[in-house]
């Protein structure tokens, strides 16, 4: 199996490049010998946390046309179906509410920048279904930011006031989020900047305002430059979510991205090198190359260097094949040995980055109840304790010994 990827993972993941040939998109798992049996729930849990379901639903329904020997359920495809048709009506949802917003501020004379998913859509008259989103991320200048805040609260967007959340915010790439009032659970992201204050990166939101374009199917609003917004999808992913989260997602952007004829590699290479890059970029068009069917040229992989030495490329692969899975379904390491793969495949000491590291906020945000996506363990990675006698720290010292051991073995095929 590719990379120890699950037969669910690698359904889901192959789907992340857009072809409206959809009979097309599985056609290497079919020819791996894929024959149409897949564990439905897992499917479904996998499609739906990386927003990728309608995706799947589209490759899945023209496969089995094309392939009518494969053994794909009628009852999980029909679930899928379904579970479609509410996406469609939460993403119509999101839509309206965004035109409204931008309506809105383009009356106040003040500009938007739609970063990441929602940009791609804007920029590309895609249908939103094709990239779906549960929350709009919007790029002000500081000083509209309080605008439009209270435009949208205006609009039925709500705020979960928490004075110790309040504290963390005030320094904050963007403002508290907020959420649909009529209960969908959709968000709306307003930043100021487009990372945390902490980060290596030479690269900011002066950067994307300068070469911002407006987007002429959404009136008011601008979306980064090509190159901008793949720079920004690879720190975002390698950097921020730390390869961890959100694969799907950055996989699908990137496939949107490289494919523009339009796009200047030579321009992405120099901003990349400039803004200390080099390495969430390569690994972001290494991992859509091999698990997304992306069709990233291999030049643009050879001019940029990988990051990590070859032998070890594989082994980091394996590992985070590993955490696309639900805890479930395979062993999660330590978040220590977690922190040192990263390291390893990202090698910021090579790109300059000095101490700074993604998991860094982690304990203001921890003391401030807000969920934090890197450099902790998530309640599914751990198991209820097997007495009510909490172990010595030797104990569980020795527990991440035998862990860990278990954990490297598994990856080195031992």
């Amino acid at each position: 199996m590719k990379d120890s990827l699950l037969w669910e993972s690698r359904l889901v993941l192959a789907t992340a490049h857009r072809r409206p040939e959809g009979s097309h998109v599985l056609r290497e798992l079919t020819d791996a010998g894929w024959d149409g049996s897949v564990d439905w729930p897992l499917l479904i849990y996998l499609a739906q946390r990386e927003s990728a379901l309608p995706a799947l639903v589209h490759a899945l329904t023209a496969t089995r046309r094309s392939h009518p020997g494969l053994d794909i359920d009628d009852d999980g495809l029909k679930a899928m179906q379904r579970l479609r048709l509410t996406h469609a009506l939460r993403l119509g949802e999101m839509q309206r509410k965004l035109r409204r917003l931008a309506a809105e501020c383009e009356s106040a004379s003040i500009p938007l920048v739609l970063l990441k998913g929602s940009g791609l859509v804007h920029a590309l008259d895609l249908p939103v279904i094709d990239r779906p989103m549960w929350d709009v991320d919007l790029l002000v200048h500081p000083e509209h930011s309080s605008a439009v805040w209270e435009i949208a609260r205006g609009l039925d967007w709500a705020h979960r006031a928490n004075s110790v959340q309040e504290e963390v915010y005030e320094e904050h790439h963007h403002l508290p989020p907020l959420v649909d009032g009529s209960g969908l659970f959709l968000g709306l992201e307003i930043h100021t900047e487009i990372f945390q204050k902490e980060n290596p990166f030479h690269f900011a939101a002066r950067d994307l305002w300068r070469e911002a374009v407006p987007i002429g199917a959404l009136p008011g609003t601008l979306r980064p430059s090509w190159e901008h917004m793949l720079i920004h999808n690879s720190i975002h992913f390698a950097w921020s979510h730390a390869l961890e989260s959100g694969t799907w997602k950055a996989l699908r952007d990137t496939g949107l991205l490289v494919t523009r004829p339009e796009l200047q590699w030579d321009q992405v290479v120099r901003t990349a090198r400039q803004a200390k890059a080099e390495s969430t970029l390569w690994w972001t068009l290494h991992l859509a190359t091999e698990w997304g069917n992306v069709p990233v040229d291999p030049d643009w992989l050879e001019t940029l260097e990988a990051p990590t030495p070859k032998p070890i490329i594989a082994l980091v692969r394996k590992h985070y094949a590993q955490m696309f899975a639900p805890p479930s379904r395979a062993p999660r390491p330590p978040v220590k040995i977690r922190q040192l793969i990263w390291e390893a495949a990202l090698r910021p000491g090579r790109s300059e980055h000095g101490t700074i590291r993604p998991w860094a906020r982690t304990d203001a945000w921890k003391s401030a109840g807000i969920e934090t996506k890197v450099g902790e363990d998530s309640p599914a990675d751990s198991s209820a304790p097997d007495s009510l006698t909490p172990p010595s720290p030797v104990r569980r010292r020795l527990d991440r010994v035998v862990e860990t051991t278990a954990y490297v073995r598994g990856l080195l095929g031992k």
